[in-house]
């Protein structure tokens, strides 16, 4: 081979400047061949597990608050013999279960019934509710020995029990049942017929609300 011959087929890559992309038609492109590639360039296709990082996906699990425990809910008249409640927080919903049993001890009267001591601070909404008063914040449903009612969750903190089918506008600042007005709000009275018997003494209750 002359000396022309062998310098035609021994010459550094440098000296390619224009060489078009689409003239590659096989082969393998060393990594260092493409330094500081921009994400944004990468605009089909699926990356493989192995190239995203537990890191990369849990990066912003901080920024969402959870939380998981138990509660106890609080009558509003008479006592409970046996509670067991848990509740699951995901960011500002919550998730809440009770069941109970009620001791024979319920006030004869006509007074609302309703619990307290949700387990994460409501949501306050500024007077949403009827007549600009409490807001509602939440739902579920209660199940006692009268059947099955909805739960309504407000944002004073108080959870009540309401009857299914009744009217459902209230403004759950009044505690006390107006019989000219049945707003289908569970009355003592009512929890305590309910409740006369070691069999009808056990209630349950499941409802999500917004918290803080």
């Amino acid at each position: 081979m002359s000396t022309y011959e062998a310098n035609r087929y021994n010459f550094s890559g440098a000296s390619i400047t224009a060489l078009n992309g689409s003239n590659i038609a096989s082969g393998t492109v060393a990594d260092a061949r493409i330094p500081n590639l921009s994400a944004a360039k990468i605009t089909s296709g699926t990356f493989a597990d192995a190239r995203v990082s537990s890191s990369s996906v849990t990066a912003h699990v901080s920024a969402i608050t959870t939380a998981v425990g138990t509660w106890t809910p609080s009558p509003s008249g008479g006592t409970l013999t046996s509670v067991t409640g848990r509740y699951v927080r995901v960011d500002d919903i919550v998730y809440c279960y009770a069941e109970m049993r009620f001791n024979n001890d319920m006030p004869n009267n006509d007074d609302i019934y309703y619990y307290t001591g949700l387990p994460i601070s409501p949501f306050t909404g500024g007077g949403h509710g009827a007549g600009g008063g409490t807001g509602n914040i939440g739902s579920g449903e209660f199940e006692y020995n009268g059947g099955t009612a909805s739960v309504f969750v407000m944002d004073n903190g108080r959870i009540y029990p309401h009857t299914a089918g009744m009217p459902q506008r209230m403004v759950a600042t009044d505690t006390h049942m107006s019989s000219g007005n049945p707003t289908g709000l569970i009355r003592k009275q009512t929890m305590r017929n309910q409740s006369s018997n070691s069999f009808s003494q056990w209630h349950y209750m499941h409802f999500t609300y917004q918290a803080n």
